[in-house]
């Protein structure tokens, strides 16, 4: 289990990359205030527009009802809470899933008893990273191919990518 302050610290380098209020009308992923949404808030019981501390506390909420914060390594962690946050929680935890080469009919962006099981046998925390931040830089690149508009957005998209990279 990732210590309470390395968890802390996961959500406050989201914040940081999340900044403050940001409504730009050509940026298909909405309005956000600290990286949370409308619906996001309605999921996690914050009110809209959150205050940062309370999008601190419904990000901490996030990782314990997703289970995301049962990942048991850090950095593995850190990608995929941001990964939730940017992509959607359902979408990190497919690619984690993937990462775990878990069968494709139980990868159900759920962490139930097969992602459990997958990870408590994860030796090559590094390779399942990797994967995931591939899976992640592919998605950000079908994002642009499927909507040209959505282009102007890559070099920050790539740019929170790279923080990544090990």
């Amino acid at each position: 289990m990732i210590p309470e302050q390395q968890i802390q610290d996961i959500i406050t380098s989201i914040l940081r990359r999340e900044g403050g209020n940001v409504d730009d009308p050509l940026d298909n992923g909405g309005e956000t205030h600290f990286g949370i949404t409308i619906p996001f808030a309605g999921t996690y019981g914050i009110q809209w527009p959150p205050t940062l501390q309370e999008a601190r506390d419904g990000y901490r909420r996030m990782l314990a009802e997703t289970h995301l914060e049962d990942i048991p390594d850090a950095a593995t962690l850190a990608l995929v809470a941001d990964s939730a946050v940017n992509h959607g929680e359902g979408r990190a935890i497919k690619w984690l899933q993937t990462a775990l080469m878990i069968l494709p009919k139980e990868v159900d962006g759920d962490i139930g008893s097969h992602t459990m099981m997958a990870m408590n046998h994860i030796l090559d925390w590094p390779r399942v990273y990797n994967d995931i931040l591939t899976q992640r830089i592919k998605f950000y690149g079908a994002i642009v191919h499927n909507d040209p508009t959505q282009s102007r957005f890559i070099q920050g998209w790539l740019a929170r990518a790279c923080e990544f990279l090990t």
